[in-house]
């Protein structure tokens, strides 16, 4: 179940609800007011950013093209404000595209922060076994317990596993 103030759902939309509060944040101006204004070039904006995973944008999946917004305004528009309305939505949709770079940019880097490198072991190497995954004694608090166990040696090493004594 998801709500305003937790939203759980799947990963992939988290992730999307979360670029898009990104985005709207660098977007809005400081009153605040202009949000709302500021939603159909972002939703543009993601529609037609091409997802990693499938190498498509969900533009080209579901019509088969990809919509554009027009390179330049026509200089002949008979109707006041177009021109304005055209300018605005390029200006909106190139705010939104460097925000979803900025915010891409900015989720590689604290996810690769919490990563650290796999240990390499070598043989004959001692090493203390974590409790994290073994079953434990039952009746016993998991707080209580050691989070690690003796010393083994290690007999065989691969990268990934390890055998131990």
């Amino acid at each position: 179940m998801s709500t305003s103030f937790h939203p759980q759902t799947d990963g992939a939309l988290e992730r999307v609800i979360c670029s898009i509060g990104q985005i709207l944040r660098n977007m809005v101006s400081p009153s605040q007011e202009d949000w709302v204004d500021q939603i159909p070039m972002v939703e543009f904006m993601l529609n037609s950013t091409v997802s990693s995973s499938s190498g498509f944008a969900p533009f080209k999946l579901n019509y088969g093209y990809m919509p554009t917004l027009g390179k330049q305004p026509v200089a002949t528009i008979p109707y006041k404000g177009v021109k304005a309305f055209a300018e605005r939505a390029h200006a909106y949709l190139n705010a939104a595209h460097d925000a979803i770079i900025e915010s891409c940019i900015n989720q590689a880097y604290y996810a690769n922060t919490c990563h650290m490198p796999e240990v390499e072991y070598k043989i004959h190497d001692l090493v203390y076994l974590s409790t994290k995954n073994l079953n434990m004694p039952k009746g016993r608090a998991a707080k209580l317990l050691p989070k690690y166990i003796r010393l083994f040696k290690v007999l065989e090493s691969n990268p990934g596993t390890s055998t131990l004594v």
